[in-house]
């Protein structure tokens, strides 16, 4: 069970690690985006942009970092992106509610409009943060290949979550 938890960790830590990175390289854009949801004063955008960016970068690096700590650093890395990930699904769907049309900036540039498939996305990585926090309870020996496998594994899935929305595009034009 350690390789699911490393595996879910390297997806969310990648999905969260380039997230938080895009929206460092385009801080405006994305408090633009924060503000155009109408969910906040308008003042408040800013600094729930930075906030937001701030614990996607954290849960980024305590998810890695677990590997080589406890489980208790790998609980606390599902844990913030478990909470993280219903955040963005309960925001998208308050969005999706209101009938606002708003674009994600999930990944730190202009992407599709909101729709069904950004719940369905934030929902699955809920999940995949709870089943790595389940699996990180799990003690044992773990082998390098295999480690290692589980981390590619968790990666390659990571880096097709970040694409989402340009592989629907290209499928569904």
């Amino acid at each position: 069970m350690e390789y699911v938890a490393i595996a879910c960790g390297a997806l969310l830590s990648t999905v969260f690690g380039v997230s938080g990175a895009g929206k460092i390289r385009r801080p405006v854009e994305f408090a633009a985006s924060v503000g155009a949801l109408r969910l906040l004063p308008p003042r408040a955008s800013g600094l729930a942009a930075s906030l937001l960016t701030a614990a996607e970068l954290l849960v980024a690096v305590l998810l890695p970092v677990s590997l080589l700590l406890s489980a208790e650093v790998a609980l606390a890395g599902f844990a913030g992106s478990a909470a993280l990930s219903a955040l963005f699904c309960a925001v998208i769907v308050i969005t999706l509610k209101r009938g606002i049309r708003a674009t994600c900036n999930c990944f730190g540039r202009a992407a599709a409009e909101y729709s069904t498939r950004h719940v369905v996305r934030n929902a699955a990585l809920v999940l995949i943060a709870l089943g790595g926090a389940g699996s990180s309870l799990a003690a044992g020996p773990v082998h390098t290949p295999a480690t290692i496998l589980a981390i590619a594994v968790g990666l390659v899935l990571g880096i097709l979550v970040v694409a989402m929305d340009d592989l629907v595009a290209l499928f569904h034009g």
